[in-house]
């Protein structure tokens, strides 16, 4: 959270360094902020298109809300499952 915090305040200072877009971008995303880091890379990617760490910050965004949808949609399957059929225990 400090260095979100930090990069947003050099930002008010240096709008135009994709660095500073990037590394708010991985903080971002190591604060599972998804949709805020989306911007930070985009930002960096647009000042500089060829900028390696944000195209594989944006990489690692996708590879992680995928992994969320997919751990989402499992945990929704378990649970209409275990309603549908619940599990009696048996009395001795």
């Amino acid at each position: 959270q400090e260095a979100v915090l930090s990069f947003n305040q050099e930002l008010r200072q240096h709008p135009e360094w994709p660095e500073i877009y990037d590394g708010l971008g991985w903080s971002l995303l190591g604060l599972n902020r998804l949709t805020e880091a989306r911007v930070a890379f985009d930002q960096a990617i647009r000042h500089q298109p060829l900028f390696y760490s944000a195209h594989k910050g944006m990489s690692e965004l996708k590879q992680k809300s995928i992994q969320g949808k997919l751990e989402s949609a499992t945990q929704s399957i378990f649970a209409d499952e275990a309603t549908k059929n619940p599990v009696t225990q048996a009395k001795p």
